[in-house]
């Protein structure tokens, strides 16, 4: 089973000031950081969808080896029609690591125990007894999306309409980075040794 991975990152980040794949985190990019995680645990089939300022983004990353998809309608959709967006750039019976761009610090560890999860519809991450994100969607319920099978809204009815697995991560990260204070509160906090 081929598993691809699809990084979200089609807004302008306005209360970030900046677009969120353009921000730093560590003295990388918020989409580079993410790229970075997800090889080391060996997924290399990356998709990155571009909204906001696509060319510079894309310019800005273009040393990575990844596949780019755009949301043309970035400034009046949310992350789901994001997603699909990266689904119509992914092979069908394809299992999707699905991941926000201001989602950082994911520790390989926990994302490790993502993947390796029982086979289910969903697998999300828990942060404190929180779910979160990256999420796991398996591509039964991927091929059913992108076909349009599937009456959803939002990410959140598709994780209220199909059985989820909870996987606790072991490691904090920086969920829905949203701010500058929030990035330099976590950087000040986790700061590397």
């Amino acid at each position: 089973m081929n598993t691809y991975a699809a990084i979200c990152a089609a807004g302008a980040g306005s209360r970030m000031g900046q677009n969120k794949a353009l921000c730093t985190i560590y003295g990388q990019t918020f989409l580079r950081h993410i790229v970075h995680t997800l090889h080391q645990v060996d997924i290399r089939n990356i998709v990155a969808v571009t909204g906001a300022q696509c060319q510079q983004v894309r310019d800005t990353h273009r040393d990575l080896d990844i596949i780019w998809a755009h949301n043309p309608n970035w400034q009046t959709t949310f992350m789901l029609e994001t997603l699909l967006c990266a689904l119509q750039a992914i092979p069908e019976h394809s299992d999707i690591i699905q991941w926000p761009v201001d989602c950082l610090c994911v520790h390989p560890d926990d994302l490790r125990a993502l993947l390796d999860a029982p086979p289910a519809p969903l697998s999300v991450l828990t942060w404190h007894g929180k779910p979160g994100h990256p999420m796991r969607i398996s591509a039964e319920i991927a091929d059913l999306m992108r076909n349009a099978s599937l009456p959803m809204h939002s990410l959140r009815d598709l994780t209220t309409s199909y059985p989820c697995a909870y996987i606790d991560a072991a490691h904090d990260a920086l969920l829905n980075c949203n701010t500058p204070q929030q990035l330099s509160e976590f950087e000040a906090q986790h700061a590397l040794s």
